[in-house]
């Protein structure tokens, strides 16, 4: 079963990353990947939603921050240690240049070391996308599909597989509904201890 699930994430690889490959696509990607392209739209976005939504954004914006790093600390401290799944971009998997697993794949970044289950990109934006989604309902389809948009992206430049994606995903998802159930069952148990106070006086 793990031998076919591997060769099946492998054959799905291949077709995100080399068969529905495009001049497009190869200039978008790798712009959309990059964390540090990112930071000065995060910025506009931020400062919008501070002036739009005022005092009701400080308890999204600290649990969007609490879930980014416990995502991020599960994610490159316990997991990827963990499973030590290799980068398909692993220089270990070439020959001579050519990929003994992958043959046609295409490595934007060139080769990484790093172990790669689960994604750490993904999980932190389908943290993000869980938290945000959870506090504006009807807004959810922007979200994930911001999500999927930058997990696709990290299969399609070579540095993570369909697999790892899918992990860091559900790592995400779950720290996101835990820290938002977790604060306002927190906010409901400190209302309860406070009504039963008030009731004694």
């Amino acid at each position: 079963m793990m031998h076919f699930l591997i060769v099946l994430d492998r054959q799905i690889f291949l077709f995100f990353n080399n068969t529905i490959a495009s001049p497009i696509f190869d200039i978008i990607f790798p712009f959309i990947t990059e964390e540090k392209n990112w930071i000065i739209p995060g910025l506009i976005a931020l400062i919008i939603f501070v002036i739009v939504k005022k005092k009701q954004a400080i308890p999204v914006i600290i649990l969007i921050i609490i879930t980014f790093a416990l995502t991020d600390l599960i994610a490159y401290r316990f997991l990827k240690p963990l499973f030590g799944r290799l980068r398909p971009c692993n220089p270990a998997y070439f020959n001579n240049g050519i990929h003994i697993f992958l043959k046609g794949g295409r490595f934007f970044f060139g080769h990484k070391s790093s172990f790669a289950f689960p994604s750490n990109h993904a999980a932190n934006i389908f943290g993000l996308a869980t938290m945000l989604t959870l506090f504006y309902r009807n807004r959810f389809y922007y979200f994930y599909f911001f999500a999927l948009l930058i997990g696709f992206s990290r299969i399609y430049i070579g540095v993570h597989y369909p697999l790892d994606i899918f992990g860091g995903a559900i790592l995400g998802i779950s720290v996101g509904g835990s820290v938002y159930w977790g604060y306002f069952g927190i906010l409901n148990f400190r209302r309860k201890i406070a009504e039963k106070l008030t009731t004694k006086e």
